[in-house]
């Protein structure tokens, strides 16, 4: 019969401390006859069991249910348990502790042994314990007493915030209190044994005997302090556990204390700091203001966040995200394998900042389980060369006046102590050498500058795609509200040709985390801007970022955080401006440019380096200035011509270059600002030229010339670009304020328009400076598309010109399953041969083509189905918004790009995904993609739509489980 005893908890508790660990404790103790008792506690069930075995091996207990159990629970304990868990010995159930070679053993008696039995099944009356306790009174010389350490006032303070108590409410915690109620009795347990030690003569054979067992109930009672301390940090710090391994954080002076201060002090941060996360935090409690998950949240105020899933609970004002704070994962299993969620620390820590992140490997761990991520972070960034460097001597220093020198001293200084770089000793022989130089920041102080030029030669370059001022003008929507942030520290040494790839490819996962929960964010390197259309859901995104990133390890830069949201914001170096949907350069920048160039035009010579950097702030200016590449041109020719490799050679500037000069002196100001995001254009004109005349078509209205005998010599380019000049002039000679779209079917003349002008011919060069001064007399912003052949169908191919040749098709019967649920009634991007309907558009001339470049088209009556190259998905959902249309949207699951939350947005229905098969997509060929072979890619149908009804009738429809309602 199996034998299971319920039995003492405190007392036992005790016991088990000694041998134990976090999940389930053993305890085998031998007496006399056939009997073992072998104690067990498992967590998970909060039960205490006892079962016996004979010495001959058999068992009388719950033998295989229960070894079965223990060993299962064991090998499943959670990686961030085994790692922050401050004690991690671990036993077999059914295996006698080990014993030492020189252990003394003895036998207790049959008498003494009913004794013990019943004293640790059945324990002793309370009165007994208070009896015994009162007599015996100890006095200690020094100071010293018998006290069950106090918790720390401010591990209090933060533990009620953190589980979202008001600070004048009692802090009642199950664990803590039966801890420390175990605490007192074996603090009762010290005072017999005390009197027994004190009263022993020197040189008595039992003093030894005594000592050990002072120290193994010293050692119990620190075990329960480090119980209590690990519980405590659960709740106010998970992701700090690990701190608590090193004994030498806390001091034996600080007795009374559970922590202590030299403990706490390690822990915060200086002052300065501190306040500023209080600052930040404001009277909502703050990003850092979390809760354990088994909690809940209050909601309210931001006492805390309540733990985000993937529902998406958006506002008739703007994108409202399903959750504010940060929490690893969300699945059941996970959550309930660990009794508490780390959302994210309370505290700003004082690590340093070199291999910060390497401290933070827990929380990387329940973040992702990316390989590379998790090696990055814990082991470094691994430099991928593609020989082993070498240099045949040291490189020249660098010529700096000492003032320079000593800011260069300072700045290694200052990365000496945070941790970035280490000495090196002289007498080393490997090694690279590069050069140390400082350029001044714009807020003030200097940025080290290692000159890794001859190292990158030997680095692997991989290409990669980072976000930028394009991916602000797909995502901002007009009246947007923004923030931005900075993180501090953060990037890999400026120069070195992998830090970009490395830190983007770092942040992809975090991107995607936020990206999947509505939070509409672009992120350039550590520069981030975080857009929502509603004032208040802006700043629970703001929250939800930093709280994440504190999470991860990463210092946010509080002078440089924005937490007011503003409509108007500095990003990137150029005004965003959501109201006029614009860039424009800084005032500072405008101011900047202006001297520059006033500098360079009072002198007689000047240098080529002075020329480069003037052509960077023009380049630079192209986002915000209408028109600008047509104003640096003859400079840029100019340059061309004299640069052969040295910078520093002095030149007098021809009379083109000094034009160009003088338009931004004299216009710069006025001409700040440009539109990215034009409405419909007010006039479309088709544009062609041969050989014989010119000829163009606007609203049904023809005009035609012939070219006269010095422009019959020209070549077929520039007849194209001058036939689109005669275009505009025929049809926009009396207009002002007006946005013009010209199809031509040159792309040469395509690009000489929209770059008004090149470096590859100066006659187009003229040509299209002469296009900009007729459009910026009359302010006409013009686009111009490539026009294949001499259709009468309209195209857009200027994107198109960078795809992959082939065409994909999806599986005939997965898009048979999208038009079973919603209605199909056009193919907006097909060829003959892949063709889904009747009526479709290809983009160039196919048999039964319906039309054209689908984006010529307005697709708001269509109930289009488009499955479009994955390069065009941004300008879909741009023309969805524009034309107020229905689209069944057929896409990649990439949750970290830009676009996926313009998807969650207009979503009108329950997006679908479709099941992996081999030829889910497919080539003529029946060839399947080649992205299929990844288990990682999934592809989804969406219904979208920018009908605000539609969509606040989805959201309301879903909200009862979706979401909770908020319209």
């Amino acid at each position: 019969m199996c034998l299971v005893r319920h039995v003492s908890l405190q007392l036992l508790e005790y016991f088990l401390l000694v041998y134990g660990t976090f999940d389930f404790w053993n305890l085998m103790i031998h007496f006399d006859g056939q009997l073992q008792y072998h104690f067990c506690y498992d967590e998970p069930e909060y039960q205490y069991l006892a079962y016996y075995r004979h010495d001959d091996g058999s068992v009388a207990g719950p033998s295989s249910d229960l070894e079965h159990r223990f060993r299962h629970r064991h090998s499943s304990v959670d990686s961030h348990s085994r790692v922050s868990r401050s004690r991690s010995r671990s036993r077999s159930p059914l295996r006698r502790p080990p014993v030492e070679p020189s252990a003394e053993t003895f036998v207790v008696s049959e008498s003494k042994t009913r004794l013990i039995r019943k004293w640790m099944v059945q324990g002793i009356p309370k009165s007994e314990c208070k009896s015994l306790r009162h007599a015996y009174a100890p006095s200690f010389d020094g100071d010293f007493d018998l006290l069950c350490p106090k918790l720390d006032e401010t591990m209090v303070r933060y533990w009620k915030q953190a589980v979202g108590k008001d600070w004048r409410s009692n802090l009642n915690d199950f664990q803590e209190k039966s801890w420390q109620s175990v605490q007192y009795q074996v603090l009762d347990s010290f005072r017999p044994l005390l009197q027994t030690w004190n009263q022993l003569p020197v040189g008595s054979p039992l003093l030894k005997n005594m000592e050990d067992s002072l120290k193994l109930l010293g050692a119990a009672f620190a075990g329960i302090s480090k119980l209590r301390r690990a519980n405590a940090m659960r709740h106010v710090a998970p992701d700090l556990l690990p701190l608590l391994k090193d004994d030498r954080m806390f001091s034996s002076r600080e007795f009374e204390r559970l922590f202590g201060e030299k403990f706490l002090t390690a822990m915060v941060k200086d002052a300065d700091d501190f306040e500023k996360v209080k600052k930040f935090a404001g009277r909502s409690g703050g990003p850092f203001t979390t809760r354990s998950e088994n909690r809940g949240s209050s909601g309210r105020g931001g006492h805390g966040y309540r733990v985000p899933d993937s529902r998406y609970p958006p506002t008739s004002s703007g994108t409202r995200h399903g959750g504010q704070g940060f929490t690893p994962s969300s699945s059941k299993s996970q959550q309930q394998s660990s009794r508490y969620v780390p959302l994210s620390s309370n505290f700003t820590l004082s690590f340093p900042v070199g291999c910060r992140l390497t401290r933070f490997g827990v929380a990387w761990s329940q973040f992702s389980t990316d390989p590379w991520i998790l090696s990055t972070v814990l082991k470094g960034c691994f430099i991928d060369f593609i020989d082993l460097p070498f240099q045949q001597s040291a490189p020249a220093g660098c010529v700096m006046s000492q003032d320079m020198v000593a800011v260069c001293d300072q700045e290694i200084d200052q990365l000496l102590n945070k941790g970035a770089i280490s000495l090196v000793s002289p007498d080393s022989g490997d090694g690279f050498i590069s050069n140390l130089f400082v350029i001044p920041k714009k807020s003030g102080g200097w940025r080290p500058i290692i000159n890794l030029k001859r190292l990158n030669a030997f680095i692997r370059y991989q290409h990669f795609k980072m976000e930028g001022l394009d991916c602000v003008r797909y995502l901002l929507q007009r009246g947007d509200w923004m923030v931005k942030l900075d993180l501090q520290d953060a990037c890999l040494p400026f120069g070195l040709c992998s830090a970009p790839r490395v830190f983007t490819k770092l942040l992809r996962p975090v991107v995607a985390y936020l990206r999947e929960r509505g939070i509409r964010l672009v992120i350039y390197l550590d520069d981030i801007l975080i857009l929502n259309s509603s004032y208040a859901a802006l700043l629970h995104d703001l929250k939800t970022v930093v709280n994440l990133l504190s999470f991860l390890g990463f210092v946010i830069n509080y002078e440089k955080l924005v937490t007011t949201p503003q409509q108007i914001m500095d990003y990137l170096g150029v005004v965003v401006d959501s109201l006029l949907l614009s860039f424009s350069l800084p005032s500072a920048k405008v101011d900047s440019i202006i001297a520059l160039c006033k500098a360079v035009l009072v002198s007689s010579k000047v240098k080529l380096r002075d020329l480069a950097k003037l052509m960077g702030n023009f380049s630079w200016s192209i986002s915000s200035v209408p028109f600008a590449q047509g104003h640096f041109r003859k400079l840029q020719q100019f340059y061309l011509s004299h640069s052969h490799g040295d910078l520093d050679i002095s030149v007098s500037l021809s009379h083109g270059a000094k034009s160009d000069l003088e338009w931004w002196v004299n216009h710069l100001q006025q001409s700040n600002g440009k539109s990215f995001f034009p409405d419909q254009p007010d006039l479309v004109i088709y544009s062609d030229a041969s050989l014989q005349g010119w000829g163009a078509v606007c609203d049904q209205t023809q005009t035609r010339g012939p070219w006269t005998i010095e422009d019959q010599s020209r070549h077929i380019n520039e007849l194209e670009l001058l036939g689109a000049f005669f275009a505009l002039q025929v049809f926009t000679a009396a207009s002002q304020d007006i946005s013009v779209h010209i199809y031509l079917d040159n792309t040469t003349a395509v690009a000489y328009v929209n770059k008004c002008g090149g470096t590859h011919s100066r006659s187009l060069t003229e040509i299209a400076d002469r296009i900009v001064q007729w459009c910026e007399a009359r302010h006409i912003s013009i686009l111009a598309s490539h026009l294949p052949g001499h259709s009468n169908f309209v195209a857009d191919a200027q994107s198109r010109t960078t795809l992959d040749s082939s065409d994909w098709m999806l599986h005939a019967e997965s898009f048979a399953q999208l038009r079973n649920i919603w209605p199909i009634n056009f193919d907006l991007f097909a060829s003959a041969w892949n063709a889904q309907h009747q009526h479709f558009a290809s983009w160039l001339p196919q048999p039964n083509a319906s039309a054209l470049n689908a984006f010529s088209l307005n697709w708001r009556d269509l109930q289009g189905y488009a499955f479009p190259p994955f390069s065009l998905i941004p300008r879909c959902l741009a023309k969805v918004r524009r034309d107020k249309a229905d689209l069944v949207l057929v896409c990649p699951l990439w949750t970290s790009q830009a676009w996926f939350p313009l998807l969650l947005q207009m979503s009108i229905d329950v997006p679908r995904i479709f099941r992996p098969t081999p030829y889910l997509v497919h080539s003529p060929k029946l060839e399947p993609h080649p992205l299929l072979q990844s288990s990682r890619f999934l592809l989804s149908g969406w219904r979208l739509s920018r009908a605000d009804l539609k969509i606040r009738a989805f959201r309301q429809m879903l909200s009862a489980f979706s979401w909770p309602a908020t319209v």
